[in-house]
């Protein structure tokens, strides 16, 4: 059966991946919801508003087959959505990009509550909410949950520099975190999988950006999928990795560092024109 719901799954995203892309990068080009990339064209942006609109049909597809796990799917799913809203918001204003130490210090010292401080005051808000729900009876590991998804949703955005960056990076991570998935779950990841590898054709053409949208949306999405299915010990090691990278990407140019690296560029630059 499961061999068979793969199958299905697959046609269905791509289906709505490629008509919902096409709907949603004419509207955004007529609404002139755009921004130059590194090359400097100007390009439709927040393209990753539609990743919920293509992953839901695949949620009442999962009611109809898994007459469970309705808590933990509606609730990833909605944690996609707010963080895809978070970022849509976010892509709409133009404040210069500051980090998350930016943000803060833009608030302890200059006294400024700037768009990204609010994003992350929510996402942690949310993470928070969602890991509370998922586990009742564990308070213990609330935080680390929390810090999981808040990390997972800006660990992808601050990929999102060059065409296919994060969606590789988003890809990368999802696949992993299958690895250690129960044959009924990996129908709740799988369909977020396939959106994405047809979404990164166009995203390595430059046809379009996933922006703080999407970058945070399937971010928290996969963060939250990784609270439900690690343990305690390889959910301690995934939460280093993104402390560790956040931290690197503060002070240093994550370009510059995949650069220095014959292996990260190959793979950085695979597939770009």
């Amino acid at each position: 059966m499961i061999v068979w719901s793969l199958v299905g799954f697959t046609a269905i995203v791509i289906g709505l991946s490629y008509n919902l892309i096409k709907v949603f990068k004419t509207t955004f080009q007529k609404a002139n919801i755009t921004a130059k990339n590194y090359r400097n064209n100007e390009i439709p942006i927040a393209m990753g508003v539609v990743f919920p609109f293509i992953y839901l049909p695949s949620i009442l597809i999962y009611f109809v087959m898994v007459d469970r796990q309705y808590t933990q799917v509606i609730s990833l799913f909605s944690i996609m959505s707010i963080f895809t809203i978070l970022g849509f918001i976010d892509d709409l204003n133009i404040e210069r990009r500051k980090g998350i130490i930016g943000h803060i210090y833009s608030f302890i010292f200059q006294g400024q509550i700037t768009i990204g401080f609010i994003k992350a005051s929510f996402g942690i808000l949310i993470g928070g909410t969602f890991s509370i729900v998922l586990n009742k009876g564990f308070e213990n590991i609330i935080l680390l949950d929390t810090l999981l998804i808040a990390l997972s949703a800006n660990s992808i955005n601050s990929l999102d520099v060059k065409p296919g960056r994060a969606t590789k990076g988003a890809l990368l991570f999802g696949i992993l975190i299958s690895l250690f998935t129960l044959e009924t779950s990996i129908l709740i990841i799988y369909p977020a999988i396939i959106m994405l590898t047809y979404y990164l054709k166009g995203d390595l053409k430059e046809e379009y950006m996933m922006g703080d949208a999407g970058a945070n949306g399937i971010g928290s999405f996969f963060g939250g999928f990784a609270v439900i299915i690690l343990p305690f010990q390889q959910k301690l090691v995934l939460l280093t990795v993104f402390i560790a990278l956040h931290i690197l990407t503060e002070f240093y140019s994550l370009s510059r560092i995949i650069k220095r690296s014959s292996i990260l560029t190959f793979f950085d630059n695979l597939g770009r024109q």
